[in-house]
């Protein structure tokens, strides 16, 4: 399951995982990704909030993810991973050299602080 709270007024979409993703949740994510796009035709942040990698209930929604990433990485300014989990600093490598987007991981006590990191 996927929770997705947009913040129209400083253009942040927040994402909370909270159990193994299915390609639903990732169709919830893309048109929340492109709802955004269309308004400002960038997505300004992307906030990941997530305890731990909660991987994926079948290869549908894995690839589904990648897809999704493919068309939308180019339209996201900034990610922000919130995590003390080890895949966030994975994530944040992965987000920089791979997809070119500016990324940063902030532990779990700093969602105010990436939030605001993003805003700006």
């Amino acid at each position: 399951m996927i929770e997705i709270t947009p913040i129209p007024s400083s253009g942040v979409l927040v994402v909370r995982p909270s159990g193994p993703l299915s390609d639903n949740d990732i169709a919830g994510l893309s048109a929340a990704l492109a709802d955004a796009v269309a308004e400002t035709t960038e997505v300004k942040g992307l906030l990941i909030d997530a305890a731990a990698f909660p991987g994926y209930e079948d290869f549908a929604a894995f690839a589904a993810h990648i897809d999704m990433v493919r068309r939308y990485h180019s339209r996201i300014a900034k990610i922000a991973f919130v995590s003390d989990a080890a895949f966030a600093s994975a994530a944040e490598m992965f987000a920089k050299t791979v997809l070119g987007v500016e990324a940063r991981h902030f532990s779990a006590d700093d969602r105010d602080r990436a939030l605001a990191w993003l805003e700006d």
